[in-house]
């Protein structure tokens, strides 16, 4: 297996305004204005799929532009000012479409020297067309975020190459839920105003369904399923092929069941007596992530949500728990029941299937993966609603630890150390509201999630730092 899913390009619009009065002046100015535009293109393209583009003068431009980029599966709208614009030639367009936009607010010139001219300015006079467009854009409660600087620095780049990657996060998901919410556990509860920003929805399973699916997944799938595994990974003298066929009857009914339901994100309450001791898609949910599913444990639909959000931004993500605390090395044990990315398993050694018996009554054994995570820098998010219904992102970084396997542990795990006391982070992070359910990305992906929660209209909390009382 790669190490995490690749992340291609985000997919925008890209929009070079200015004003008619300038072309039907017949001057030189738009000439030049247009070529800045190539050039500033050319950087935008190393960085995003640019699936339509145009220097637009009228509001019929811009339209043109824009319905181009819908047929072409845009994502995000990015407008950079030529020269002085008028906000209503464009913003009226652009709000028609529910893609963010990003306001690149730029220019040809990087410095204002002794020697400057007229003519310098106008071959870069973009503010006042920035400020009028954002205004509107401010006034009309577009989802909107402006990086100004000159377009090749590369702090610059940096933001704006953040920005498009919040923007990805932004689409519509939608979520299954099997078996129902775990009964008592109330950080799982939201009201559906809370998530307007998400535009998420959320669809009930049926078991019988469910159940069904699992029972008519053909014969040849199970088998090639079956032999490709026993090939790949490294299997413990305990599995048997009939017990491992069984544990992929619920991934490949899964798989056909989300595809048909168009779902995004899937969760699943292990506790429902609806499961009647059979069919416990454990095995299945690690493989869904590996596939790209966002998934929270027990009915978390709304964390479901969100891994599914950081899935587009990041090209994978992991669910994952803090289980308990290593105080003195300053780091958390990272473990659920099962459930954990199988794409982020260290590369030097394979993942291990085995009997897994279930910790609790009435359920039979099933294929458990044993493994730990490839080293490396880790970004942990937890997101809650306030009591007032705002979101707020709960943020902080670690190091997945470079370590083998527990030996005597006996499913997926890891351990994030962090560079302030654990405890510390622990009161921080409870103090601020965050839910026990958790989704990491990799890397230092707190610019982006930063921009997300700008997006959202969400509060953005970082409590990596410890704070100075």
């Amino acid at each position: 297996m790669p190490l995490f899913n690749e992340c291609r390009k985000p997919k925008v619009v890209y929009l070079g305004l200015s004003l008619e009065l300038y072309r039907a002046g017949g001057g030189p100015a738009p000439a030049e204005w247009e070529g800045y535009f190539r050039e500033w293109s050319s950087v935008l393209a190393e960085r995003a799929e640019i699936v339509a583009s145009g220097c637009c003068y009228l509001e019929s431009e811009v339209r043109a532009v824009m319905e181009k980029g819908r047929l072409a599966g845009a994502e995000a709208a990015v407008v950079s000012a030529l020269s002085y614009t008028a906000s209503l030639t464009s913003v009226p367009a652009l709000s028609e479409y529910e893609w963010p936009v990003i306001v690149w607010n730029t220019q040809q010139m990087r410095e204002i020297a002794a020697d400057y001219t007229p003519a310098d300015l106008l071959r870069n006079h973009t503010v006042q067309g920035v400020q009028d467009v954002a205004n509107l854009l401010f006034r009309r409660r577009m989802k909107f975020i402006v990086v100004s600087g000159w377009f090749r620095e590369p702090a610059v780049l940096e933001r704006l190459d953040a920005a498009m990657t919040a923007a990805r996060a932004l689409r519509p998901v939608r979520t299954l839920s099997l078996g129902g919410r775990f009964f008592g556990m109330g950080d799982f509860e939201f009201h559906p105003s809370d998530i307007l920003a998400w535009h998420a929805s959320f669809d009930d399973l049926p078991m019988e369904e469910y159940r069904t699916a699992c029972q008519e997944v053909p014969a040849d799938e199970l088998n090639a399923q079956t032999a490709a595994d026993f090939a790949d990974f490294e299997i413990e003298p305990g599995l048997s092929r009939e017990l491992h066929r069984e544990s992929l009857r619920p991934y490949l009914a899964l798989k056909k069941l989300l595809a048909r339901h168009r779902s995004d994100a899937f969760t699943m309450n292990f506790s429902s007596s609806d499961f009647r001791g059979k069919f416990l898609p454990l095995h299945a949910v690690n493989r869904l992530m590996a596939d790209g599913l966002g998934y929270a444990g027990e009915g978390d639909s709304l964390r479901a949500v969100w891994m599914a959000r950081l899935i587009r931004m990041a090209g994978s993500a992991n669910f994952t728990e803090i289980y308990t605390v290593d105080f003195v090395r300053n780091r958390f044990f990272m473990t659920h029941m099962q459930e954990c990315n199988p794409l982020w398993a260290r590369r030097d050694r394979k993942i291990r299937l085995k009997n897994q018996p279930f910790w609790t009554a009435g359920f039979g054994p099933y294929t458990g993966m044993y493994f730990t995570l490839e080293p490396g820098p880790v970004t942990l998010t937890g997101v809650t609603p306030d009591a007032d219904g705002k979101l707020r992102y709960i943020i902080f970084t670690g190091e997945i630890e470079d370590v083998p396997p527990l030996p005597d542990y006996d499913r997926a795990h890891w351990f994030c150390r962090v560079n302030s006391s654990a405890a510390a982070l622990l009161d921080r992070y409870s103090e601020a509201g965050g839910p026990h359910h958790l989704i990491a990305v990799r890397g230092d992906l707190r610019n982006e999630l930063k921009l997300l929660a700008r997006f959202d209209g969400a509060e953005y909390l970082d409590i990596t730092e410890e704070r100075k009382c």
